[in-house]
């Protein structure tokens, strides 16, 4: 609710009178109290009340200078809090159905024109462009595997010179798919995971060295090793380091390096 607008100009001429009141009492009990004991003449009450008197007047003018800021600063707020026209009850009227300054759904629905979808013409293409096409669209479709994910991230390390490693980790056998699962979701987007024919899990880290490798295994393994405790997990790892190398020789290495 807005507050009322109050009367600044009522207030500085009662504050006015005030201090025309005071001022009076004052010098009443100015002239009754003090001037018998010290005698002054006119000419220095004059001065006195010569110097006086601006100070009077400027505190009335700091006096209503501060009401009138006060006033903006409430007349400010109350534009602020002022609601919009006919926003009272807005909260009452969410659904369309409500509010009848709204259409009706379904006469919205009913007014709105049927889009019939034109028809595509059939174009005739002859057998041996679409035998042409079918192979072309063969060649681009990559094979989502272990060797062509493999050896295309290997391919592309050594053409633009950046590190990568391999990483074999054996599992026995009646724990493979569930570690299979935990070492994929753990890794997520740092490697690829796959699950060879032999059984054991490969770990592809594209722009990480053996270091590093080393480095995210072994804080997977401490995982692994918190949820299958009586678990053994070997690993191999193998790192391009520089060379310029076949995938064959890379998982050779991470083999042997896991005693496979």
């Amino acid at each position: 609710m807005m507050t009322d607008k109050k009367h600044y100009g009522r207030q500085v001429v009662v504050s006015l009178v005030v201090t025309i009141a005071v001022l009076a009492v004052v010098v009443v009990c100015f002239r009754m109290f003090f001037l018998p004991k010290h005698p002054m003449n006119n000419e220095q009450i004059y001065d006195v009340a010569v110097k006086v008197f601006p100070l009077l007047i400027g505190f009335v003018m700091i006096q209503a200078g501060v009401m009138v800021a006060h006033r903006r600063d409430e007349d400010y707020a109350d534009d602020v809090d002022k609601l919009p026209p006919n926003a009272y009850d807005m909260p009452l009227q969410k659904m369309p159905g409500d509010d009848p300054s709204r259409l009706n759904t379904q006469a919205m629905a009913s007014t709105q024109a049927v889009v019939v979808p034109a028809q595509k013409e059939e174009i005739s293409v002859s057998p041996e462009a679409a035998k042409v096409a079918e192979e072309a669209e063969k060649k681009e479709t990559i094979e989502v595997n272990f060797e062509s994910i493999f050896n295309e991230e290997l391919q592309s390390a050594q053409d633009t010179d950046y590190d990568i490693t391999l990483c074999v980790a054996s599992v026995p056998e009646t724990y493979q798919e569930k570690m299979y699962g935990k070492m994929a979701a753990m890794v997520g987007d740092n490697a690829y995971a796959f699950t060879l024919d032999n059984g054991t899990t490969a770990l592809i880290f594209p722009f990480y060295n053996q270091k590093e490798t080393q480095e995210v295994v072994s804080t997977m393994d401490a995982t692994l090793k918190g949820e299958f405790k009586d678990v053994s997990v070997r690993y191999g790892f193998s790192s391009r380091n520089g060379r310029v190398l076949s995938t064959d020789i890379l998982k050779h290495e991470a083999d042997v390096a896991c005693g496979l």
